[in-house]
């Protein structure tokens, strides 16, 4: 069994040059039988000047405006009662000093092998002071005052 070696078909270039001449003539002719500027009114460029030569362009001029009214009404009654539910679940978190919390513990803080299923919570911390709306001082059991206050949103009542 012998093989015997091809070459590859080759193409006429010429002849394919001579065919997309033709078609880019055809193109080109039917491009120049089209007149765009006798379908499109000749607007004045001082037209856009004054307001009302733009409600004579624009016919339902006031129609929109009362969209958007519409729209921001809907908008604001929509963020209004997103906010109505977030706060019916979010739960007031309010310390006394004295009282026993837990921190999250941090990622900075935590030992290298800890990983996921690592401990969420740290502490036993007790409130010092309030240090401003919704952020406490912390001391630990040894009477240490932490130099950072803590959120409320960050601590967790201690049940002894």
């Amino acid at each position: 069994m012998s093989k015997t070696l091809t070459s590859p078909p080759t193409m006429d270039t010429d002849s394919t040059s001579v065919d997309n001449e033709v078609v880019q003539e055809a193109d080109s002719t039917a491009d120049s039988k089209i007149d765009l500027s006798d379908n499109t009114p000749e607007i004045p460029d001082n037209q856009f000047s004054d307001i009302e030569s733009m409600e004579l362009l624009l016919p339902d001029w006031p129609m929109v405006d009362e969209l958007r009214d519409e729209a921001l009404q809907n908008l604001m009654t929509y963020q209004d009662s997103m906010k109505r539910n977030y706060d019916k679940k979010l739960l007031a978190r309010a310390f006394k000093p004295g009282n026993w919390v837990l921190r999250t513990r941090q990622r900075s803080n935590e030992e290298p092998i800890s990983g996921k299923l690592g401990e969420n919570w740290e502490g036993p911390f007790i409130i010092e002071r309030l240090a401003s709306k919704c952020s406490y001082f912390l001391k630990n059991l040894t009477d240490d005052v932490l130099t950072k206050p803590w959120n409320a949103s960050h601590l967790h009542l201690f049940n002894k």
